[in-house]
C-alpha cells in the first residue's frame, strides 16, 4: 500500500527497483532482462478504474543462467521469470519469483524506506480467510520433541471446526486456503484463495489471460481496500492456534533454535538460498545462550561436528515485524564454517527461537502458546422435565436392569435416552461389565453414536458447575473411542447378544437386526460420542463463563478444557464429541 498522495510515483520507483534487484547476479548467476514494458497497457487497463483512481501496470521478463549444483562445467540451467506489477488506487499487486519477492519486501522494510508498506496480515486474514478453511500449513512454536510434530499440513472441508484448542495451541498459522466470501461485486475473485499473511503473499486459481489475471487482481485489491476503509482486521482467524503478541515486553532467556525444511513448509516461496540454508542448518551444531531480561542471545556454532565460533543475535521490533539480526561475536576458530552457519541463519524466515518466558519468535512474529480457556463448542441444552437428572438408571440388580429400562414408570436418564434416541433407528443398551458405552445408536442415515450417561450430583436447579462430575464419564468416553470402528464394535456387541435393544421404538428380542445394519453401514457415514450429564445447566455455565474470577469461573474453565481435550481424541478418528447438559 502506498501512503503518498501520488502513488504512481512510487509505483514507478518500485518497478525500477525490481529491475535493479533482479539484475544483481548472485552466486555466480548471469541475469539478463530480456524484455521490458507492457505493450498496449492502456488497452489492457481500460475500464478498470473508477473516477480519478490511478491505475497502471508494468512488466519485464528476465533470464537467469546458473551452474547446476551437480555440475562443474559444460551444463547450465536456464530459467525465465516474469515480473508483473499492477497499481489500482493506492494498492499494488506484484507477481514475481520468490527471490525477487523477498528482495522487494526487504527494500520496502529497510530504511531509508519509501512510502510503501505491506498490507497488514490482519487485513489479509479478514478479507480472505473468513470463509470455510480448506487447507492449513502450521508451524510449531513448541520446543522440538519426538512426541509432537514440528509442523502440520491439514486439508478438509472446514478446518476451523477441526482444530483442537489443546493439541493445536502450540502451532502458528503459516499459510491457509479458504473459500472466498461470496460478493456480487466480484466476478473474478471466486473459489478458493490461498494466503501467507506474514509474507504478504496471495495465490489463486490459474488465469487464462493477462486480462483475466488483472480482473482477479482488481477484485483482490478492491476487497482489501474495503477492509482497510472499514478499519477491520483479524489477527486470529483461527483462535485455537497460538496467539500472536505485538511487543517484545516479557520475551526473555532464549534457550533453543529450530528451523523449517521445504517438506514442512511447502507453501513458502523457497529460493535456492533458503534451500541451501536449510541443508547447512541440518549439518550444524547450535547451542543457544540467552539471558534474563532480554530477547537477545548468543550462539555457539559448529559444522559437521567441528566447533566454529560464537555468533550473536539482536532482536528488534519495527512496524509489526520482529527481526533477527545475526553477527559474529569475537574471532571464530573456523572462519569458513562460522560464516557458512551465519549465512544460513540470515534466512530468518526458516527459524523459530524458543524462550524460557514461554514465547517463540517465528515468521517475523512473537507467539505465545499457552492453552487458552476456549469454550467447549458442542454443548446441547435439553429440558429433562419428567426425568430425574440425578438418577442414572433404575435401582435394580444388573440381571434385571435391561428388562426394567423405560418400563414401569422409569424416570431415570436411561429412560430419557430410550425416549430420545430409540424412536428411530437401532438402539441398544450395553451397560454392564466390559461395556462399550451405556447405549449404542445407529440412526437411519447410518450415523453411529456411542452414548455415555452420568447422573447429576443433585437435582437442585441451583447446582454449580463441577469438573469432577465429568471426569469419570469423559475418561470412559475417551478410552472407548476405538469402538467407533464398525468391525470392533460388532465384535464387542456380539458378546452380550440379548441385552436391551430397540428398533424404531419397538423392543427387540436380540441384537441381530442391529448387527446386520451395522455390517451394511456406509463406511463414509458420520459418527459421534455423546455424553449425557445434566449436572451443568445453561444458566450456570453462562454465569461462570461471564465471570472473570471466582470458583465457578475456575470450575467451568477446567471442565471445558477437559472436554476440549477429549474432543481432540474424537476428531482425531474422524468423529465428534457432543455433551448434553440441562436447560
Amino acid at each position: 500500500m502506498c501512503d503518498d498522495p501520488d502513488p504512481r510515483i512510487y509505483f514507478d520507483a518500485l518497478c525500477r527497483q525490481a529491475r535493479i534487484l533482479k539484475a544483481k547476479g548472485r552466486g555466480g548467476r548471469e541475469v539478463t532482462i530480456m524484455a521490458s514494458g507492457l505493450e498496449d497497457a492502456d488497452e489492457v487497463l481500460r475500464g478498470r478504474s473508477a473516477g480519478d483512481m490511478t491505475i497502471a501496470a508494468d512488466a519485464f521478463a528476465a533470464r537467469t543462467i546458473k551452474l547446476p549444483t551437480w555440475a562443474k562445467d559444460g551444463f547450465s540451467d536456464v530459467v525465465h521469470d516474469l515480473f508483473f506489477a499492477y497499481l489500482h488506487g493506492r494498492l499494488i499487486a506484484v507477481h514475481c519469483d520468490g527471490s525477487l519477492a523477498k528482495a522487494i519486501l526487504g527494500w520496502i522494510d529497510r530504511p531509508p524506506r519509501p512510502p510503501l508498506r505491506r498490507v497488514d496480515a490482519g487485513v489479509l486474514n479478514e478479507a480472505l480467510l473468513s470463509g470455510e478453511a480448506k487447507g492449513l500449513w502450521l508451524r510449531g512454536t513448541h520446543v522440538r520433541r519426538s512426541t509432537k510434530a514440528d509442523a502440520k499440513t491439514l486439508s478438509g472441508t472446514d478446518l476451523g471446526a477441526a482444530l483442537d484448542p489443546v493439541q493445536d495451541a502450540t502451532y502458528s498459522m503459516g499459510s491457509a486456503k479458504a473459500n472466498i466470501r461470496t460478493n456480487a461485486a466480484f466476478a473474478a475473485l471466486t473459489g478458493i484463495v490461498g494466503v501467507t499473511p506474514r509474507r504478504s503473499r496471495v495465490w489463486f486459481r490459474p488465469t487464462q489471460s493477462l486480462a483475466d489475471f488483472i480482473d482477479v487482481c482488481t477484485d483482490l485489491l478492491l476487497a482489501l481496500d474495503a477492509v482497510i476503509v472499514a478499519g477491520n482486521s483479524n489477527d486470529r482467524p483461527f483462535p485455537w492456534l497460538a496467539t500472536e503478541l505485538h511487543a517484545l515486553q516479557g520475551v526473555e532467556h532464549a534457550f533453543d533454535l529450530t528451523w523449517s525444511t521445504p517438506q514442512s513448509l511447502p507453501t513458502l516461496q523457497w529460493t535456492d538460498e533458503m534451500e541451501q540454508a536449510a541443508e547447512t542448518l541440518e549439518r550444524a551444531t547450535i547451542t543457544v545462550n540467552g539471558r534474563a531480561g532480554t530477547p537477545d542471545f548468543e550462539l555457539e556454532v559448529g559444522l559437521d561436528g567441528r566447533v566454529a565460533g560464537r555468533l550473536g543475535c539482536t532482536v528488534t521490533r519495527l512496524d509489526k515485524q520482529t527481526e533477527l539480526h545475526f553477527g559474529f561475536r569475537g574471532t571464530p576458530t573456523d572462519a569458513g564454517h562460522a560464516r557458512e552457519v551465519l549465512d544460513a541463519l540470515e534466512q530468518t524466515e526458516l527459524l523459530t527461537v524458543h524462550f524460557a518466558s514461554g514465547h517463540a519468535i517465528t515468521d517475523s512474529a512473537i507467539w505465545t502458546s499457552q492453552v487458552s480457556d476456549a469454550p467447549f463448542p458442542a454443548w446441547e441444552w435439553v429440558d429433562f422435565a419428567g426425568y430425574r437428572v440425578n438418577r442414572e438408571k433404575t435401582d435394580v440388580p444388573l440381571d434385571l436392569l435391561h428388562a426394567s429400562i423405560a418400563t414401569g414408570g422409569d424416570d431415570s436418564l436411561f429412560a430419557w435416552v430410550v425416549d430420545q434416541f430409540g424412536s428411530a433407528g437401532h438402539l441398544t443398551c450395553d451397560d454392564g461389565a466390559n461395556e462399550v458405552c451405556d447405549f449404542v445408536h445407529l440412526a437411519d442415515d447410518d450415523t453411529l453414536s456411542l452414548i455415555h450417561v452420568k447422573a447429576a450430583g443433585t437435582d437442585s436447579p441451583l447446582r454449580r458447575p463441577s469438573a469432577g462430575k465429568y471426569e469419570v464419564v469423559v475418561g470412559q468416553a475417551t478410552k472407548n473411542v476405538r469402538y467407533l470402528q464398525s468391525r470392533t464394535l460388532d465384535e464387542a456387541l456380539r458378546t452380550h447378544f440379548d441385552r436391551a435393544t430397540w428398533l424404531a421404538g419397538v423392543r427387540q428380542p436380540d441384537r441381530s437386526l442391529l448387527l446386520a445394519a451395522l455390517a451394511a453401514r456406509d463406511p463414509a457415514a458420520g459418527s459421534a460420542v455423546v455424553i449425557v450429564q445434566p449436572h451443568v445447566t445453561v444458566s450456570a455455565r453462562q454465569s461462570a463463563r461471564t465471570a472473570l474470577t471466582g470458583a465457578d469461573a475456575t470450575r467451568i474453565r477446567l471442565l471445558e478444557t477437559m472436554l476440549n481435550a477429549a474432543r481432540g481424541s474424537m476428531t482425531a478418528v474422524g468423529s465428534e464429541l457432543r455433551v448434553i447438559g440441562s436447560s
